[in-house]
């Protein structure tokens, strides 16, 4: 729960789980604003579906689609 905190906190993070389910979870999370109480524009990268959101901050992915190129202030890897 600290890590998903610190995430939502951020203005550029990753999350990086070992499920797509878990990935969709945290997406819908910050995006609704669940863990800040402060919505949060996240995309979503699995090797099923990609759904990139203009201007979004954060990523959230499967641990094998995340683009290790792009410069962020927080990344948590749930593995």
């Amino acid at each position: 729960h600290q890590a998903l905190t610190r995430l939502a906190e951020s203005e550029r993070g990753v999350y990086c789980g070992p499920l797509r389910l878990l990935a969709w979870e945290v997406h819908d999370k910050l995006c609704e604003g669940l863990i800040t109480g402060h919505h949060k524009p996240c995309s979503l990268i699995t090797g099923q579906e990609k759904i990139i959101m203009a201007g979004a901050g954060h990523v959230s992915s499967t641990i094998e689609m995340v683009d290790l190129r792009q410069v962020i202030d927080v990344g948590v890897v749930d593995e």
